[in-house]
């Protein structure tokens, strides 16, 4: 699933690189659904997947959340130190604001973006991220590990954003009938006006199994994960 924009072009990478991110990635291809609701009224679906190959990592996401709009994401992962890094990403939006992104890692791991072909160009002040939102997803349990906050950059596509998320410690959810240990990470926005919470699960691949959303203190979205199949569960080695 992915809670913003996405289509994607995936980059060539260097094979000797790529066969190294496969055998030392921390997870499996995994395939997990979302759905999604607002004042509990059900409004919306997703789904995100994770698949290896000869030529690297793929994540997929794709949602249609309340009035978001539809988001499809391919992003293009290559696993590194401890920590996902973005290879490539092309995200397609369609809903009240149609867009089709696409961003590719400089030489300094920066992420350069393509809006409709043509390079966003920030305004003063604002770098390019170090990782596409979907990789920002993955990443953040893992820098959580150590029980700090987590301060990092990412873009969906024409902006980035920079945020600081604040760790609640550990928490146990009841998912899909079973209790979970789920990572609890809080993200405000700069002027307060919405406050973003998420979920992580070890036992389930570090996924995202849960997101809230407020406004103005109201709760406007909620995401939880519906389902959660490893790849080798699907017959995938």
């Amino acid at each position: 699933m992915h809670i913003t924009p996405a289509r994607i072009e995936l980059l060539p990478l260097l094979s000797l690189l790529l066969s190294v991110a496969v055998q030392s990635t921390p997870i499996g291809g995994f395939t997990a659904h979302y759905l999604a609701s607002s004042q509990g009224v059900p409004c919306g679906q997703g789904f995100q997947s994770l698949s290896h190959d000869r030529e690297g990592v793929t994540l997929e996401s794709q949602g249609d959340f309340c009035l978001l709009g539809e988001a499809h994401n391919l992003t293009r992962l290559r696993w590194q130190e401890d920590r996902w890094y973005t290879q490539g990403f092309t995200t397609e939006v369609a809903g009240w604001f149609p867009a089709l992104y696409r961003g590719e890692a400089d030489n300094q791991g920066l992420i350069r973006v393509f809006q409709q072909g043509e390079a966003v160009h920030y305004p003063d002040g604002m770098e390019p991220a170090i990782q596409g939102a979907a990789t920002l997803l993955q990443n953040l349990p893992l820098l959580a590990q150590s029980g700090q906050d987590v301060v990092t950059s990412y873009t969906w596509g024409a902006e980035t954003r920079h945020y600081r998320f604040e760790n609640l410690g550990k928490a146990t959810l009841s998912l899909m009938g079973a209790p979970y240990t789920a990572l609890h990470l809080r993200q405000s926005h700069p002027e307060k006006s919405r406050v973003a919470d998420f979920w992580f699960a070890p036992d389930l691949g570090n996924q995202l199994v849960r997101l809230e959303v407020r406004r103005l203190g109201f709760l406007v979205l909620e995401v939880e994960m519906q389902h959660y199949q490893p790849a080798s569960d699907a017959g995938v080695p």
